[in-house]
């Protein structure tokens, strides 16, 4: 592995248990940038069939062979939602002109970075998996779900935002907005006047003037 493969590779997080999202969404990145994240979403019959010249049968409710349309949506994490869009086609279309070798290889690759980047204690759960697609789902099934814990942690980045005084406001409310987007996914969606209540709070001083506007303008919310 080259040294700027293991420096891209030190900023995927550690996997905890309780950041399945942070954790599948920057090592899929991590695998798309080396030219393997392939490897997680075809099985390895497809390359066998493929390079035997044959074709390859509708993919099985259940199997690894039912997720290979996940690499149309990058950045999800998730592959396991394409039963019903003809996952076996997503599969020979990524598999083209992959051979035997490449899919052994980038396993191996795959499934020891999954081993790396896995926190001890979890390791368990991908411990008898050989192929990084079966590792991969293995991981998402039992910890895709968020916790409570997971839920509160997301919320209490957005009531934790620190704008300072003198520097511009962007990357911290581009934190605030990308907290509240999250728990939106999770099924948690905070009304916007106490997302507003809440970045006003978190104003600093030097915003005074700008918060008495705003209280001034701010609707009266119905009971």
């Amino acid at each position: 592995m080259s040294a700027s493969s293991t420096s891209l590779l030190n900023l995927v997080p550690i996997f905890n248990g309780d950041n399945w999202e942070e954790f599948s969404e920057t090592l899929e990145a991590y695998l798309m940038s080396q030219g393997r994240w392939w490897v997680v979403v075809v099985p390895r019959d497809i390359v066998e069939r493929q390079s035997a010249g044959g074709t390859t049968t509708s993919a099985t409710p259940g199997s690894v062979s039912a997720t290979v349309s996940a690499s149309a949506t990058p950045g999800t994490g998730n592959v396991s939602a394409s039963i019903s869009t003809g996952g076996s086609s997503a599969g020979r279309l990524l598999a083209t002109g992959k051979t035997i070798a490449d899919w052994n290889e980038a396993n191996a690759v795959v499934v020891g970075v999954l081993r790396l980047r896995v926190a001890p204690a979890f390791r368990q759960t991908i411990k008898g998996e050989r192929s990084a697609g079966a590792a991969w789902k293995a991981l998402q099934d039992r910890y895709g779900k968020p916790t409570i814990a997971a839920i509160f942690d997301t919320f209490r980045t957005a009531l934790n935002i620190q704008i300072k005084p003198n520097t511009h406001p962007a990357p911290a409310l581009a934190e605030f907005e990308r907290a509240f987007s999250i728990l939106a996914e999770r099924g948690v969606n905070v009304p916007e006047f106490l997302r507003a209540m809440i970045l006003i709070s978190r104003l600093p001083s030097s915003y005074n003037v700008f918060t008495q506007m705003m209280n001034t303008n701010i609707e009266t919310v119905e009971e």
